[in-house]
């Protein structure tokens, strides 16, 4: 079935965007870094992100929620949050998970090439969506 949102699909919207990747070699540097310099957009990724497809993907989508949430990251705790939201709905699309809502998340996780926090986050911002509250009510969204 494979991943909802390949890897040259991220680089292909960090170009449309415009937006400059600069690789920042440090062992005390985050993961990856968004800014904005003279109106131009950076996302600085640490090489070590590259050691996994998993880690480069959920970096590069973090810092491009940031670009699309209009927030910067390393500031406000909120600023993340919506970072967060956005990449995972956009790497953990609704009508990909859809399919796999009776899947076990470290399953769903293995499939999408994202660690199972992200599965675990994107399946209770579904159930909130759609005021899933119950067993029974998962159910019946199920059969949908």
């Amino acid at each position: 079935m494979g991943v909802p949102y390949p890897i040259h699909r991220l680089w292909a919207l960090v170009e449309r965007e415009g937006i400059e990747v600069v690789w920042y070699p440090d062992e005390t540097y985050p993961r990856g870094r968004y800014c904005i310099a003279n109106n131009c957009p950076f996302i600085f990724l640490n090489p070590f992100v590259q050691s996994t497809t998993m880690r480069l993907r959920t970096t590069l989508a973090h810092e491009l929620g940031h670009h699309f949430a209009g927030f910067g990251s390393g500031g406000d705790t909120r600023d993340d949050e919506r970072a967060m939201r956005w990449a995972y709905e956009l790497v953990l699309p609704y009508w990909w998970i859809r399919k796999r809502l009776d899947w076990e998340p470290w399953r769903i996780a293995e499939e999408a090439d994202v660690y199972q926090e992200w599965v675990v986050a994107r399946l209770k911002m579904i159930w909130q969506e759609h005021h899933v509250t119950t067993p029974h009510r998962r159910k019946a969204m199920l059969a949908l």
